[in-house]
């Protein structure tokens, strides 16, 4: 399987160094390691083995099927000026778990990830009626269905179209829990914007 990461120096020169980067979860803001430690468990639950606490992040495909590779001229892949490396891999697709990008902000920000209009409009009218405000943490059974809901971010096929948009236009984000040196296709060294 094909899949590019971006990486700043410091980590392209670990790898370099080293031979292997891993995940260690250091750059992870506080808000976001909840998130992250979902991550890592649904990656234990379907991959292995696992060498790492946190994974390492990259795309299948950047915005659909028709630009898989990031576009080094878009603005966030990392601090303005700061230099960085987009690196093209090959991995095993046994050592890779792909989820869609957009639905990840559902754990991400902790909220309820429906698959259509209907399901996430019942389940704010569920809230409202059990007299619960939509931040978190939910009390349960809220809380349960919350977290279960983001499953639906690894089943790529799910939900309707018109509400999560059609497969060939999503974002798919690719996860491991490591980059050796063998793996590496290409590394295109760059400024971001």
């Amino acid at each position: 399987m094909i899949l590019w990461t971006i990486q700043d120096m410091a980590a392209w020169e670990r790898l370099q160094c080293k031979g292997v980067l891993r995940g260690d979860g250091r750059r992870v803001p506080a808000y976001y390691r909840y998130a992250y430690r979902w991550m890592s468990d649904q990656m234990r639950l379907r991959l292995s083995p696992y060498h790492a606490r946190f994974p390492l992040w990259g795309w299948y495909h950047w915005q659909g099927i028709k630009q898989c590779r990031p576009d080094l001229r878009a603005s966030g892949h990392l601090a303005k000026g700061l230099p960085g490396v987009r690196i093209e891999l090959e991995l095993p697709e046994d050592s890779v778990l792909l989820s869609d990008f957009d639905s990840w902000h559902c754990v991400l920000n902790h909220c309820y990830l429906s698959i259509n209009e209907q399901e996430d409009e019942s389940f704010v009218r569920e809230l409202e009626r059990a007299g619960v405000e939509q931040r978190w943490p939910y009390p349960e059974p809220f809380h349960l269905r919350v977290v279960s809901s983001w499953q639906y971010i690894f089943d790529l096929e799910a939900g309707d179209v018109e509400w999560r948009g059609p497969l060939s236009e999503r974002s798919i984000q690719a996860t491991f829990w490591e980059l050796t040196i063998p793996q590496i296709r290409r590394v295109d060294i760059f400024r971001a914007r």
